[in-house]
């Protein structure tokens, strides 16, 4: 698991179809912490664990082109919260994968 939360870890993502993602984030960085899961490793469980909580009360999820998904966690009242991209391949979390395949609304164009 890839864990952002500072403006060096977000440049430092290689891969284009997930920076476009992250490019939203850059001037929230202070707010959000960005979980990437990156490996068969990286499940459900492992996730609540890193979190310290579970994947609850989401706001939204959202399935962008190049195969990611986002789920925003707003985590207080002031709006920080947590962002989870997972991307849709083969051997990530199944219980990740089908969260986001029930609930995930396609991103609008605006993105790139």
């Amino acid at each position: 698991m890839l864990i952002i939360d500072n403006a060096a870890a977000l440049e430092a993502v290689a891969d284009p179809n997930l920076r476009l993602i992250l490019a939203r984030y850059a001037d929230m960085i202070d707010l959000a912490t960005i979980y990437v899961i990156v490996g068969p490793a990286d499940t459900q469980a492992a996730l609540e664990q890193q979190r310290g909580r579970p994947l609850a009360d989401w706001e939204f999820i959202t399935a962008h082109p190049g195969g990611w998904y986002e789920i925003v966690v707003v985590t207080d009242d002031w709006g920080a919260g947590d962002v989870i991209l997972i991307p849709d391949r083969a051997g990530t979390d199944s219980a990740l994968l089908n969260l986001c395949r029930d609930h995930g609304e396609c991103a609008d164009d605006s993105m790139g």
